[in-house]
């Protein structure tokens, strides 16, 4: 395993809800800012939100843009989170190549995944 100072994290799904764009009130932005805290590098991918606008709270995230997804960009991190389960995200893609999936979603149920699977 990889420390998690050291790891590289991609969070799936930004906005508080399935489909839509909203961030206001996202546990992502949360997550995103503990694992920095902790030393990993994060980023996130979300068809829905493609720039992290300025708020209040995580006024440090304003501009910071979604990764576009590809096979190469996913087996690129340690382990990706699944936060938000849009159906606009690509989930066989993310199975086939995240090496550690934390699904919080259940939305990896029943599709085939390479790397190791964490329903959390």
């Amino acid at each position: 395993g990889v420390a998690l100072s050291r790891a590289k994290i991609l969070v799936l799904g930004l906005a508080y809800k399935k489909n839509v764009g909203d961030v206001r009130e996202s546990p992502a932005l949360t997550i995103l800012r503990l694992l920095k805290l902790a030393g990993a590098e994060a980023r996130y991918h979300d068809p829905h939100a493609d720039v992290i606008p300025q708020t209040r709270e995580f006024g440090d995230f304003a501009g910071d843009q979604s990764l576009a997804l590809s096979a190469e960009a996913i087996a690129g991190f340690d382990a990706t989170l699944i936060v938000t389960d849009h159906d606009a995200i690509d989930w066989d893609l993310v199975g086939a190549n995240a090496r550690l999936i934390v699904d919080t979603r259940n939305v990896m149920a029943g599709r085939d995944v390479a790397g190791t699977l964490v329903k959390a």
